[in-house]
């Protein structure tokens, strides 16, 4: 039996590949398809750089299972303690980065996934909530 969660920390660059892997194994093990697995693992490696390259000390990325009538999903939540997004809105502009990336890690996110949610702040650290649905929600 798979369980119906997964956290991983993410402090530095090494830790990204582990959550590569272990959202795709996730996935998997759940009973998704290849294509969704890819998506959800995307989703939570653009997450999971962020985590290292913008938060002070890293943070945490979690994997649950969704269930909604016939419906299952996959929620990835990613938290930091660390300075925040000074401008949401700009942040989800497609093309900017903050870092000299890019930008499309966190517009990527929310194309990749079928609900996202983002709540930072200047010094409130950030939050990230998405989730992906198989089959698809209408």
């Amino acid at each position: 039996m798979n369980p119906a969660a997964a956290c991983f920390d993410v402090r530095g660059e090494y830790d990204v590949s582990g959550v590569i892997a272990g959202a795709q194994r996730f996935c998997a093990g759940h009973g998704a398809n290849p294509v969704f697995c890819a998506h959800v693992a995307t989703a939570a490696s653009e997450l999971a750089n962020n985590l290292w390259l913008y938060a002070d000390h890293g943070g945490q990325l979690r994997l649950t299972l969704l269930q909604r009538g016939a419906h299952r999903g996959v929620e990835l939540v990613s938290e930091d303690d660390g300075p925040g997004i000074a401008d949401p809105a700009l942040a989800l502009t497609e093309g900017w980065s903050s870092g000299g990336g890019m930008g499309c890690g966190l517009t990527g996110v929310q194309r990749l996934m079928d609900e996202f949610d983002l709540q930072t702040g200047p010094g409130r650290g950030t939050r990230v909530v998405t989730r992906k649905w198989w089959p698809p929600l209408r």
